[in-house]
């Protein structure tokens, strides 16, 4: 029989929830980097799509860099990203790269900090002179993340479907989609 008095709390909160939904949707991402020919992750199909799967993976993981580098200081600026040609260019890079992202979440999640963050990020097309900075939380960009990152799966998604590829269920839909899609047959079958 256990010692009830010595048990660890198993609590889980918000910010640590979210960590794990991020991780997860970067450990899928990684699963589908590593069915990909080298070709597939650069190739670009102007005008059909401009941007290469390399190109998305890079983007997605410069947000993450940006909110984790900024957590210090307790400013996030998701305008000031690193744009790393290597990335969108390497398959291998890319996948190291968000092996190395996903262990750093896990470590953030086991303390995550609770203080305000101040988060820039240009909303004007002329010029960065009007940027505002916007008063958030780890949660809120994590929440912002799951979003930013089913989004630019997505796309992903489109371009290997328009190379004919099949790609896995659920890659690049919204999790309220999925479950509504579920309900929806759900209730279709009775």
């Amino acid at each position: 029989m256990r010692d009830p008095t010595n048990v660890k709390p198993t609590h889980v909160t918000n910010t640590q929830h979210l960590i794990r939904d991020n991780v997860a949707f970067l450990r899928q991402g990684i699963a589908l980097l590593r069915a990909l020919s080298d070709e597939r992750y650069c190739q670009a199909r102007p005008p059909l799509y401009e941007s290469n799967v390399g190109a998305h993976f890079r983007h997605v993981y410069d947000h993450y860099r940006q909110l984790l580098d900024g957590l210090g200081a307790g400013q996030v600026d998701y305008d000031q990203r690193q744009r790393d040609p290597h990335m969108a260019a390497d398959r291998s890079v890319a996948i190291t790269r968000l092996t190395a992202l996903i262990a750093d979440l896990e470590r953030l999640a086991s303390d995550p900090p609770s203080s305000p963050l101040g988060v820039r990020l240009s909303s004007s097309a002329s010029s960065r002179e009007e940027e505002i900075e916007t008063p958030s939380t780890l949660a809120r960009e994590l929440q912002f993340l799951v979003s930013h990152t089913v989004h630019h799966y997505a796309l992903i998604a489109f371009i290997l479907r328009s190379e004919g590829l099949e790609i896995p269920r659920g890659f690049g839909v919204s999790p309220s989609t999925l479950e509504y899609q579920d309900g929806q047959a759900r209730h279709a079958a009775c």
